[in-house]
């Protein structure tokens, strides 16, 4: 113990949601298009932040967070062997973003904690025999 600062003792895992859930659903709305929506839900949670150079901690309770992905595919059979498939979306459609990031040389460079990326758009390109 560091004179000064406070013992932290827990009985729950850091770093764990107490809720989480997963979604994947197709939807083929013509025979050459589909759109697909992929997510998932991480709930609140208590995440460790190092607050001092003697390694003492800040206990946060993050927010919960959904993060889904949206895609749109289309398909053109130009020959029995040859397509292309044309794809674009969203990933983090909602943009749930961990948004207390540490900063500067003495950041906590553990307390990271959300989903890894913000609200994201992409185009695809693919062809070939598939």
């Amino acid at each position: 113990s560091v004179p000064g600062e406070q013992d932290v003792i827990l009985d729950e895992l850091v770093r764990s949601p107490n809720v989480y859930g997963f979604l994947n659903a197709n939807w083929t709305a013509l025979k050459a298009l589909k759109l697909d929506v992929t997510g998932s839900y991480t709930g609140s949670m208590i995440a460790p932040r190092v607050i001092s150079d003697s390694g003492f901690i800040d206990l946060v309770d993050t927010e919960a967070f959904l993060d889904i992905t949206t895609k749109i595919t289309y398909n053109f059979n130009l020959k029995e062997t040859f397509h292309v498939e044309i794809s674009g979306g969203v990933q983090n459609l909602f943009n749930s973003y961990q948004n207390n990031f540490d900063r500067g040389a003495l950041r906590d460079s553990d307390f990271i904690y959300g989903p890894n990326r913000p609200r994201t758009f992409f185009v695809g390109l693919k062809f070939g025999d598939f």
